[in-house]
């Protein structure tokens, strides 16, 4: 239990999470970019600790509407591929060949 390890949080609301969800894009790049009007970092692919607080500093800068503040990465465009409708079920497929080849010392 949480307060066993930090008791003092006892009475403490919790309400946000994080649910082991790792998203990556098809370019495994980190895309930064407005999104309803508010600037955004989305897409860490597996490398949120070490990038956030990076992104979050230059997204600060942007707000401020400091120039370096822009990165390369901004306003990106996030590709797909044939087949793909947001659920990744060619993972399990892909898995299953990748073991077999294990198996198979190939």
């Amino acid at each position: 239990m949480l307060t066993e390890v930090l008791p003092q949080l006892a009475g403490a609301r919790i309400d946000h999470a994080w649910a082991g969800w790792v998203a990556y894009t098809f370019d495994t790049l980190p895309h930064l970019g407005v999104h309803d009007g508010s600037i955004t970092a989305w897409v860490f692919c597996g490398q949120g600790v070490p990038l956030a607080p990076y992104f979050g500093m230059r997204i600060g800068q942007q707000m401020a509407g400091l120039a370096e503040g822009r990165t390369a990465l901004d306003g990106l465009p996030f590709p797909s591929r044939p087949y793909y409708f947001g659920i990744p079920w060619f993972l399990a497929p892909s898995v299953l060949v990748y073991r077999t080849l294990d198996a198979m010392g190939a």
